[in-house]
């Protein structure tokens, strides 16, 4: 019997395995997984609107950002832990309504 006591990391490091692993959730949420190239140099060109919508919303809801910000936090943090990269997305699935 064999085990994979290393967990599912594709660096050596933690932080950057994180932020590795939250830029994929959020590519895999927001365009798919299979994109053509053209939609990534689009995607950098729109994170300014991004950003300033997310924190217009932020600002609109304070109580629901009071408790979608840190359950998220919280449920990307175990999902991360705990599964691999192209399984994270379908156990997130839950955030969108927020």
């Amino acid at each position: 019997m064999s085990e994979h006591s290393g967990g599912y990391q594709l660096t050596g490091g933690t932080l950057l395995e994180t932020g590795l692993k939250l830029a994929y959730s959020a590519l895999s949420f927001t365009a798919g997984e299979a994109l053509p190239d053209w939609t990534l140099v689009l995607a950098v060109l729109l994170v300014p609107f991004t950003v300033w919508l997310v924190l217009a919303g932020l600002r609109a809801r304070p109580l629901l950002a009071g408790i979608a910000l840190p359950l998220a936090a919280i449920a990307f943090l175990g999902v991360a832990r705990w599964v691999p990269y192209s399984f994270m997305p379908p156990r997130l699935l839950f955030l969108f309504p927020f």
